[in-house]
């Protein structure tokens, strides 16, 4: 049976005064009632934004994802539809694309860099006379800071970085499946202790083992994420690290890995561009040295900007540290610190993802604007 809106809040309240009647009076308790009592009108709470209070409730149908598709009630979308949203920011020229759905928003990215981030390994730090302003424990907060204005357009609860999540959810990536059976699998824990030569063993729960190459003359630097902070042990003394590798990386084009992208070309351009194609012919001479050709095509990807993923990385060299970016076509980890002291900047650019309130209603498409939907 199809409810409208008006029936489902009618059902909420409904259960959620049997609820009360029967003595729930905390929000948790009250917020089982009502979902007890749309489960039993054949309604599936997880389809609503539910929010309770001990005066009352309200439902609102929520914004679904299911591969490419973002439904809510009888409205579907897919993700690379062009949105027609305005942020109210001056100097941004690129357009807005359906990115997906989180807990019953509707995500919209941009289609160009809304600026560039450079980070070092660590703020402050100078190299080749120049001092960084930002180091890698600031890219999170950095990217969000940098986003956080174009959350205030019609419609916008706020806005966000993309991240590693986002992108695996279009292109059905498994990062469990990453590199399994070496050190560096994802969620490998690897725990290390020094040798009498000052270097590093290591041991790990998937069973590898073994020396890293590098020479730790200096201490073991890692990066405890939790609580962002960096620490140096120095060779030899007490306090080696056990680190849980949380590094991938992956062609999004490679359908080995990601199953859902050569059947989502619109999705996937939403996250690396639409490329540009190159033609030609190779040149080659066979044994007579007469020369003939060869055709080639290929497409290349010019987006290159930062994720909102930090990761570890657990590999024979070293233990590394940064942030997953997307360059060129891939999902990959750039490292911004190496547990030998080694240390490295990068600059990228930084996409927003802005989050639109379950509420909005979205309009016909616009022919005028691309085919773009309005809101």
């Amino acid at each position: 049976k199809e409810y409208n809106e008006d029936e489902v809040n009618h059902v909420a309240s409904l259960a959620w005064s049997e609820a009360y009647i029967n003595g729930a009076r905390t929000v948790e308790a009250l917020t089982a009632g009502v979902r007890t009592g749309l489960s039993n009108a054949g309604l599936n709470p997880d389809d609503y934004g539910i929010i309770v209070t001990t005066s009352g409730v309200k439902v609102t149908k929520r914004w679904l994802q299911d591969g490419i598709v973002v439904t809510k009630g009888n409205v579907t979308l897919e993700v690379g539809d062009l949105i027609q949203y305005n942020a109210g920011v001056t100097g941004y020229h690129g357009k807005w694309k359906v990115l997906g759905a989180e807990d019953g928003k509707l995500l919209i990215m941009a289609t160009e860099d809304i600026g560039t981030l450079e980070l070092y390994s660590f703020k402050g730090g100078t190299r080749s006379g120049k001092t960084y302003n930002y180091g890698l424990l600031d890219g999170s907060s950095k990217l969000n800071e940098m986003c956080s204005p174009y959350g205030h357009g019609i419609g916008a609860e706020g806005a966000r970085s993309i991240n590693g999540e986002d992108v695996n959810k279009l292109t059905g990536y498994d990062p469990t499946t990453h590199l399994v059976g070496s050190i560096n699998q994802y969620g490998n824990k690897v725990t290390y202790s020094w040798t009498s030569g000052s270097k590093v063993n290591y041991t790990s729960t998937n069973g590898s083992s073994g020396t890293c190459v590098n020479v730790h003359s200096s201490g073991f630097t890692y990066i405890d994420f939790s609580t962002m902070t960096k620490t140096t042990v120095n060779v030899n003394a007490n306090g080696m690290p056990t680190l849980t590798c949380s590094a991938y990386g992956y062609n999004i084009y490679n359908t080995t890995e990601t199953p859902f992208a050569p059947k989502y070309q619109k999705a996937i351009e939403t996250i690396i561009g639409e490329g540009t194609t190159h033609t030609g012919n190779y040149e080659y001479y066979d044994e007579n040295d007469e020369v003939y050709y060869v055709p080639y095509s290929y497409t290349s990807y010019s987006d290159k900007y930062w994720l909102d993923s930090y990761f570890i990385n657990t590999f024979t060299l070293r233990a590394a540290f940064g942030l997953l970016t997307i360059s060129q076509g891939n999902l990959t980890a750039k490292e911004l610190l190496g547990s030998a002291s080694l240390y490295s900047a990068g600059e990228l650019g930084v996409r927003a993802v802005v989050e639109l309130s379950p509420n909005i209603i979205i309009g016909t498409k616009d022919d005028t604007a691309g085919w773009s939907y309005t809101i």
